[in-house]
């Protein structure tokens, strides 16, 4: 994430409404393409799109997975059948007495109840599945913070310098992103490693699909690379900005500055959640898998995508705080700047403390109320898993 830039910035280029929604249908597009058309064509081609079709495979493949799944299909539809019973004889038994309707509740709550029990065997075709809308939206959102939320005021550097380092730190991400996955898949794939999901993209189901789930982790990574060194470098940029005024209270009380100050967190807080939409729902899939199916295989893939989440947040919100945190600290040697001054006996002085002491360019709610939004984005996936 190093950027050593060499040129002065690049200007603020506007873009025109239609440009923007001409940009983004193509991004949209290219999410489409690899995050839906690609896995969708492989896993027709090797039967892994439906369920009987994967079922079907799945039989020579696993042929005791599909007995337990028949058993456990079995037992579910007896379930349903006992409760519709005491249902009918709830509704219509009229010689049922006050005991016996007692007894049937209790023993319509017990169904019921073993209806929720996680199951045996969870088999996971590609049709319907989360992911068919996960990557396209991920690589959507992507798309989106770089090509029209990236940082502006960048630094141009070196072609050479930009694809090497960004090539390398795609690199680490993929890797980093991808080891549980690759060894859940190739060490922890039988009944004795507590295994229940059996998806179309397991490498010992449907080993196209595995290629591909690890294409789209690529694509992912170098995606993630670029917004990463966007903002690192839209960072350094602002570090190595110096101040116009010479006072401090000149610097506390420039109004750009305090614009900067200001579009600075409104555009965190869009790329955070442009952001935290695709990363929501890439969480909730692993804690799903995790809580609700209860296949903990899972769960170093879901610290792996929290990490990975939080670093990018952490990125996006260093140059706002940062900025904001050197205008608080001009702020205070201004304040101590007037109450030390050599003329304070100077009328104005009382009027310029008050107002650098009430001088706010963003409110202490929309602060407090941005990092409500920041936590409560990173455990929503694992609330909504333990709701399931």
């Amino acid at each position: 994430m190093n950027s050593e830039p060499e040129a002065p910035p690049r200007q603020n280029r506007r873009l025109s409404p239609l440009r923007v929604v001409s940009n983004f249908a193509l991004i949209a597009a290219g999410g489409l393409i690899f995050g839906l058309v690609l896995p969708s064509l492989t896993a027709i081609a090797s039967g892994v799109f439906f369920r009987a079709s994967m079922e079907a495979k799945l039989r020579t493949i696993y042929p005791d997975v599909i007995r337990r799944l028949e058993i456990s299909r079995n037992k579910t539809e007896g379930l349903q059948r006992e409760i519709a019973q005491i249902d009918n004889l709830l509704v219509y038994g009229t010689n049922a007495g006050r005991d016996d309707r007692t007894s049937l509740l209790s023993l319509r709550s017990t169904y019921k109840h073993d209806l929720k029990a996680k199951p045996s065997v969870s088999i996971q075709p590609l049709y319907q599945h989360i992911i068919m809308y996960f990557w396209p939206i991920m690589y959507t959102c992507l798309g989106s913070l770089i090509f029209l939320l990236y940082p502006r005021m960048l630094k141009a550097s070196r072609p050479k310098l930009i694809f090497r380092n960004t090539l390398s730190l795609a690199t680490g991400i993929f890797i980093f992103t991808t080891w549980p996955l690759v060894l859940r898949n190739l060490f922890a794939r039988s009944e004795a490693d507590h295994r229940i999901v059996y998806a179309y993209s397991n490498i010992d189901v449907d080993l196209p699909s595995f290629c591909v789930q690890l294409t789209n982790f690529a694509i992912f990574s170098i995606l993630l690379a670029v917004i990463w060194r966007q903002w690192s470098a839209f960072f350094v940029n602002l570090q190595s900005r110096s101040w116009i005024k010479e006072s401090h209270i000149g610097r506390a009380l420039d109004r750009k500055s305090l614009r900067q100050i200001t579009t600075l967190l409104l555009h965190a807080q869009a790329a955070i959640i442009v952001l935290s939409i695709p990363f929501m729902i890439y969480t909730s899939i692993f804690w799903t898998q995790i809580i609700t199916l209860g296949d903990l295989r899972f769960l170093f893939e879901a610290i792996t995508a929290h990490i990975i989440w939080l670093i990018t947040l952490l990125l996006i919100l260093l140059p706002f705080s940062s900025t904001w945190m050197r205008w608080r600290s001009q702020k205070q040697s201004a304040i101590l700047d007037l109450v030390y001054a050599p003329n304070s006996e100077d009328p104005n002085v009382g009027v310029k403390l008050s107002m650098l002491q009430d001088l706010r360019p963003i409110g202490s709610w929309n602060l407090v109320a941005s990092g409500f939004a920041v936590l409560s984005s990173l455990v929503v996936p694992i609330v909504q898993a333990i709701i399931k």
